[in-house]
């Protein structure tokens, strides 16, 4: 109530805050649908991992497939008398050593046992596997070879992209990123010797460039500066991160999940 002189305005006026994660803060303005540098309604970059999920889920249904075709292997052992089982476990065992009927040094791992698998996340290793485990680092790894993280040796530090960078993917369309991505991804592949095996998931991506519709250039959103700053980061990055900055949409992100798990196999 207002007794005498005018008393100042203490009211927020326009501004309106809110409570999110236990802080206070301003709500981000919505994109103005008339500005010429907003990007196309892609996946946004860095925001979720459609692709190694994707990848892992296949993974994981090849191991469920090759665990039910030993089923009926499995229940047949159990109708067997105890000597019967053990024996049949020493043959089987002992096929196994041998694939074309030479025993070889039992004292001499076969080349399974000597190189083995350290993890499901280290196929691929280095350009393809996913990024190094903390507890490898630490110490020990108790989830195995179920570990969807890598647990071979990192040498080379893995590159990321700043704020800025994530920014100017996000103002690029899926036929300006694309063919950006294609020439360092073909450029990794022939630096790292894989340029063979990879030679089909390339064949894809620019199949799938060619189905997009035409676009302008990406010198015509980003700054001569820009382009050269994002392509020395880009160059300095694995196979797989060059990837996962690639849009994955419907059946096409299920093909490149495909051929991405081909790839890791025949590496």
């Amino acid at each position: 109530m207002n007794s005498g002189g005018d008393l100042p305005d203490f009211s927020l006026g326009t501004t309106q805050l809110e409570f999110r994660h236990t802080f206070l803060s301003v709500p981000e303005e919505p994109a103005r649908h008339g500005s010429a540098r907003l990007r196309s309604r892609s996946e946004p970059v860095g925001e979720s991992e459609p692709l190694e999920a994707a990848v892992e889920f296949l993974h994981s249904l090849l191991q469920w497939q090759a665990y039910a075709s030993s089923l009926p292997r499995r229940l047949q052992r159990f109708g067997q008398p105890e000597e019967e089982r053990s024996s049949s476990d020493g043959s089987q065992a002992g096929e196994e050593r041998s694939s074309d009927g030479d025993v070889g040094n039992p004292g001499e791992p076969c080349p399974d046992e000597a190189a083995p698998l350290e993890s499901i996340g280290s196929l691929g290793h280095p350009d393809l596997c996913r990024s190094a485990c903390v507890f490898v680092i630490a110490s020990t790894c108790y989830n195995g070879a179920n570990c969807p993280y890598c647990h071979l040796p990192h040498d080379e530090k893995r590159a990321k992209l700043d704020k800025r960078q994530r920014g100017w993917l996000r103002e690029l369309s899926e036929a300006q990123l694309l063919p950006i991505l294609l020439q360092h991804l073909r450029a990794r592949a022939e630096n790292k010797g894989f340029a063979q095996q990879a030679d089909g998931l390339i064949r894809l991506l620019a199949e799938r460039v060619g189905a997009l519709p035409a676009a302008s250039g990406a010198d015509s959103v980003l700054l001569p500066k820009e382009l050269r700053n994002l392509d020395r980061a880009l160059s300095r990055m694995t196979f797989f991160q060059l990837l996962r900055l690639a849009p994955q949409e419907g059946g096409y992100g299920q093909q490149i999940a495909q051929a991405v798990l081909d790839l890791r196999s025949a590496m």
